[in-house]
């Protein structure tokens, strides 16, 4: 037990007591290293060994030693004591700390759900209506806003916005752009628009095309699709758009009778139109039928469109010569009025 006695030394004289050797000497080691505790002697406060404290802005060496500040892991965070009691330090099951204002907040978890009421830290920005840099190359540096609070952004979709009414010459940003012949890219504007070439290519057209006083010239054929199989041809030339909806310009009619039954029978010679419709005489006891060479009025295994007396039936077609007839009864037909 010799080794384990204190030997007072001079340190005793600084307010100090002697706790005993250094566990690196030998027991009875010739001369030990006196370990020592020491109080101040006005504060009455225990020294710590200036090891044990690094001062502040001092560079890190290998080996340094000081005093480990523990925290108590709280799965579900709840008060250590009462306001105004020291207390330590809290973290979660991943040992991260819980901190609070500062720069903290609450923290969530990747594609959490938001919920009303949630809380978090907001990110500060700097207005400089310049757009300036606020630091060196390298430094950390702050979101920047202009004076309408706009964040400043470059690349990834961003750029200079501009105002409605800004000249061609101020565009330097993001704008819809286009590479002209000679490979020079333009900001699109109404002193550049944007040139389309629509050569070879079926345009929709939808909306009112008005035209009352003046013709309009069409430098090529036009055709408007309206729906179904109305569709109107505009030639070149001029053209009065204000007909535009249907292209007929004259009507005319007819009468057709089949003079033997069974033997289909062309309606009328060779005549341009665009659209005739056709009734099957009111007075007829048996069937028409209407369709192209060879129809066959026979009931039930026939063919073509069958008319019983009085109904009718409308073709689109260019030329009646293209339609025939036939009838179940001699001497029966129809009448027919066609457009040209």
């Amino acid at each position: 037990m010799a080794s384990e006695r204190s030997i007072p030394d001079a340190n005793w004289k600084a307010a100090g007591v002697v706790a005993g050797y250094a566990h690196t000497d030998a027991v009875g080691a010739a001369s030990p290293t006196i370990v020592v505790l020491r109080v101040n002697s006005t504060t009455g406060r225990l020294l710590v060994d200036s090891n044990l404290a690094q001062s502040e802005d001092a560079v890190h060496a290998s080996g340094d030693t000081g005093v480990m500040s523990l925290a108590v892991r709280q799965d579900s965070q709840v008060d250590f004591g009462a306001d105004g009691d020291y207390v330590p330090f809290s973290v979660d099951a991943s040992g991260a700390l819980r901190v609070t204002g500062g720069g903290g907040g609450t923290q969530y978890a990747e594609d959490a759900v938001h919920t009303s009421g949630d809380t978090g830290t907001m990110a500060l920005a700097v207005r400089n209506d310049a757009g300036a840099a606020q630091a060196a190359d390298g430094d950390y540096h702050p979101l920047l806003v202009n004076s309408s609070g706009a964040l400043y952004v470059t690349g990834g979709g961003g750029g200079t916005e501009y105002t409605e009414g800004d000249t061609d010459a101020t565009i330097t940003g993001s704008a819809i752009m286009w590479e002209d012949a000679a490979d020079t890219l333009r900001a699109v504007s109404s002193a550049k628009p944007l040139p389309v070439d629509g050569s070879g290519v079926t345009q929709p057209v939808s909306g009112t095309f008005w035209q009352v006083t003046q013709p309009v010239s069409i430098a090529a054929t036009v055709t408007v699709d309206l729906g179904g199989n109305n569709d109107v041809s505009l030639n070149t030339g001029t053209n009065a758009i204000g007909r535009v909806g249907h292209n007929i310009t004259g009507i005319a009619h007819g009468v057709k009778t089949i003079t033997t039954a069974g033997t289909d029978e062309v309606l009328a010679s060779s005549t341009a139109c665009k659209r005739i419709t056709i009734q099957s005489q009111t007075d007829n006891t048996g069937l028409i039928a209407v369709g192209a060479s060879g129809v066959d009025a026979t009931e039930a295994t026939g063919n073509g469109i069958i008319l019983y007396a009085g109904d009718t039936y409308e073709i689109e077609t260019d030329n009646l010569a293209d339609i025939y007839i036939d009838s179940t009864v001699n001497g029966e037909g129809v009448r027919y009025t066609y457009f040209t």
